[in-house]
């Protein structure tokens, strides 16, 4: 066996084993509530950039554009996570405002994925 081989090799069990582990971690999450507290609220406009493409055999700069986002950060059984949410809920929200939040907790890690926000 040469090198590339076994470093390929050992590249392709690291990638299966961390594929393993995202699907023990978040497959299968009950949903839960909860009230959280908006900490603070954040815009991001529309974002345009450029994409290197290779076109028969020829590199072309593309534009690419990235769509709006409205973001809360929320605070809720002493963990804080950031929430994409409507347009609507992000006007009708303000920073300390109580909001009704359904979300996921990861297994392994803990971390908190927000599914659904709505004012209450």
């Amino acid at each position: 066996m040469d090198i590339p081989y076994i470093v390929g090799l050992l590249f392709m069990i690291g990638l299966a084993l961390y594929g393993i582990f995202i699907g023990i971690d978040g497959a299968g999450l009950p949903t839960r509530t909860a009230t959280a507290t908006v900490v603070a609220r954040e815009y991001r406009g529309f974002e345009k950039g450029y994409q290197t493409v290779i076109i028969n055999s020829t590199p072309r700069m593309t534009p690419h554009v990235t769509g709006e986002k409205h973001i809360l950060r929320l605070e809720f059984a002493g963990q804080r996570a950031d929430s994409v949410v409507a347009k609507a809920v992000f006007d009708a929200v303000k920073p300390n405002d109580a909001v009704r939040i359904a979300f996921q907790k990861r297994r392994l890690t803990g971390l908190l994925r927000s599914v659904d926000v709505t004012p209450p």
